[in-house]
This record gives C-alpha cells, structure tokens and sequence, in this order.
C-alpha cells in the first residue's frame, strides 16, 4: 500500500484502492483482490435497492459539471466560476488507460478511465486524492451525474447506478433493443436518458431510482451523439433530423425533417432558447418551435456565454456574436487546436487545447491570450467525449491516459 493513499469517507484502503465499506454487518465486504464490480454478472457489493448514503453536499450545486458537455444543456458554459491565472496545474493523475470527460461534483472530479477492464473512481478536487474506487462497471464506460448517484453506461447497454458519495453499487440493468451505446448517458430530474443504435436507433429515459423504464421511442436511424435537456424538453439529433419530446412524458412536442438520409449525428447543444446540432451535411440553429433560423461552422460542440457563442472549427476558434451573427474575434494559436471550447463566465475566460499538448486561456471578450500551459503530451481529440471541464474553480484536461487539473 502506498503511505500517501488518502480515502474517504465510507471508504477503505485496500492494496491501491480505496473500496466501500459495506453498509451490511452481516457482508465481508470485497478481498483484497476482488475490485467491486457492478456489472450484471458479477456478484453486487450492495443489494440492488440499497440506499445511496446522504452526504450535505450531495445535491448539485451550480458550478459543478454533471454532464458530458459541462451540464444536461451541452452548453460548454460555467457561469460562476473564474480558473486562476496563469494556467497553473494543482495535480495530475494517471490511469491504465484513456480517459473520458470528467465530471465534477461535490469537491469530486468523477474519472472514468479505460483501464483493462475499464474503471470509475472519485478524486479529490483539490489534492487528488482517491475518494473512492476504482469501481469496475463495464467497458468502456461514459458517466453523468443526478443529485447523489453517479450513472455508467457501457458499450453493451448495462447502465449501472453507483452512489455518489462511495462508490457502492445500487443497481444495474441490461438495456435491450439495440446493441450499440457508444453516446453518453445524460442524468437530470430523476431520469436517466440513454440513445442507442444498431438496428436503427432508440432513445430512453429510465427511472433513476431502480433503472425502470419511463419512456422510450424508436428514431430516425441511429446515433453517437447523446440527447440535450434543457427546460423540460429532450432534444435528439439524427443526419439532417431534430426531434422535441416532453422530459417526463416522453410526448413529442415537435419534429424536423431536412432533406437528406444520412444518419448520425453529435449532441446538440442548447442556449438561450435555441437548438445548435451538428451533422454530415449541415450545421443548424433551430428555436424553440424547431424552425431553422441560422447556420454555424464548428468541428466541435459550441460554448456559449451570454450572447456569444465560440465555435472551433479546423484549429480556429471563433467568438461570434449571436444577435448580429458577427465575428467579434479569432483565434488560431498553435495551428493544432483541436478540443471544443469551455467557458469560465465570472472569469471571461475561454479555455481551447491542441494536439501539441498546449491549453490556452483566452479573453472572452476580444480573444486575446491571456496565458498559455504546455503539459508536455498531446492532448486527446480523438472523439468529442474527449472534452475538457469547468468546474469548481477548476478547468480538468484530459491528456491521454492522464488528467492534468488547473
């Protein structure tokens, strides 16, 4: 055992990890060489109904990232938050492989990491310090977070529910209809909402209490690209295609069909009542009502910060103002950025890396460097899920195998 190894509470070291105690008297809890594992197969640490325990700060709170994207919205927006600067690293953790976008809730940065097999775990926003884990649910693994559960899902369609504050396993379900989930779960208002292609393609929304079925609907044809959420209503891209549906019902409120047949397609993103999705062939701004009302150039999920909206495309970034469709400002740094760009609101500030392993801070207002880090490997843009956070004072950069945290 390492002598720094630092766990948390409801948690306990054994070996290199930090593992959950059992809340069962009567249950041993997991041998040294057993790591607690969720999947369908392998024996639960908890009974599926056990309760997630209660922690003050369980709640989310306003500047903490619960979603692929920063937050339901995909909005790439942290309002409240300002990151020191200069660009200074606090910690840096490696793991046995890739990781995902991190999220950060309750002074958690929640990691999942494509080790073999692949990991969830909890690290101390502030030291890096292990809170807990690393917790085997499936492989590979992309997470959200609701209130005080943390939700995995795999590539095979087992969406486990972990809580928040130590890991233990609460439930897991085999999602059936399709056979491939390679798009991020997104967890708010009690509901989990899952897309899913192979035969065509579905989107779900299951019950976070037990994993229960809500509501699910058969789409266009499939995608990688997860649902938004935002005011009560579910927004699902596919090729040229945008659908509405009521949160909780699962009712359609309104569809769009443009006039192609590819399939596919990244998350949309929402922002001040308007729809920004990516696909093949176009890139469409929709209202509210889903009409068409603007186009945009971007390699990457936007970011938004009161009427700007930042768009990365082809290694530029770009800060166009969203009531004149005007350019306001560009930027191409090293020539290689390639991430999509987060926003520290109550900083101005504009955060975009490249895969020469630089992360620049940029004004949000005129786009001017404000500083500039190096981290010395390149950073990962294989796949949108590859994004950086703002979260907590904190801007998190996956780097590889590692997480560089500022």
């Amino acid at each position: 055992m390492h002598d720094d190894l630092s766990c948390g509470p409801g948690t306990q070291p054994i070996n290199d990890e930090c593992v959950p105690i059992a809340p069962d008297a009567g249950h041993d809890g997991p041998t040294p060489d057993a790591p607690v594992d969720g999947r369908p197969d392998a024996p639960p640490d908890a009974p599926p109904d056990a309760p997630p325990d209660a922690a003050p700060d369980a709640a989310i709170q306003p500047d903490e990232a619960t979603s692929f994207a920063i937050d339901p919205a995909h909005d790439n927006l942290q309002p409240t938050d300002t990151i020191a600067s200069p660009l200074t690293p606090a910690w840096t953790a490696t793991f046995g492989g890739h990781v995902w976008y991190p999220l950060v809730v309750g002074k958690m940065a929640i990691i999942s990491s494509g080790d073999t097999p692949a990991t969830v775990r909890a690290l101390d926003i502030t030291t890096g310090a292990i809170v807990w884990g690393p917790v085997v649910v499936g492989n590979p693994v992309q997470l959200s977070v609701d209130h005080d559960r943390v939700f995995a899902l795999d590539m095979s369609g087992h969406l486990t529910a972990l809580s928040l504050v130590t890991g233990l396993h609460l439930w897991t379900i085999q999602i059936f209809g399709e056979n491939l989930f390679d798009s991020p779960p997104v967890a708010i208002g009690g509901i989990v909402y899952i897309n899913a292609r192979g035969s065509g393609g579905e989107t779900y929304a299951f019950d976070e209490t037990d994993g229960s079925t809500i509501w699910s609907h058969s789409t266009f044809s499939g995608t990688w690209g997860c649902v938004a959420v935002s005011s009560g209503v579910v927004y699902e891209g596919e090729g040229c295609h945008l659908v509405a549906w009521n949160a909780l019902t699962g009712a359609q409120q309104w569809s769009y069909a443009g006039m192609c047949n590819s399939a596919g397609s990244a998350a949309p993103a929402v922002h001040g009542g308007k729809i920004w999705q990516r696909d093949y062939m176009t890139h469409t701004i929709y209202d509210s009502s889903g009409n068409p009302v603007g186009a945009f150039a971007a390699s990457a999920p936007p970011a938004f910060d009161g009427n700007l909206a930042f768009y990365q495309s082809n290694g530029t970034v770009t800060a166009v103002d969203l009531t004149t469709s005007a350019v306001k400002w560009s930027f191409t740094g090293d020539g290689a950025i390639c991430t999509a760009p987060v926003v520290a609101g109550a900083g101005g500030q504009v955060f975009v890396a490249s895969q020469l392993g630089r992360v620049y801070e940029l004004d949000a207002t005129t786009g001017a460097q404000k500083s500039m880090r190096n981290v010395g490997s390149p950073i990962t843009c294989y796949s949108e899920t590859d994004g950086m956070t703002v979260a907590e004072g904190h801007l998190l950069v996956p780097v590889g195998n590692s997480l560089v945290v500022f």
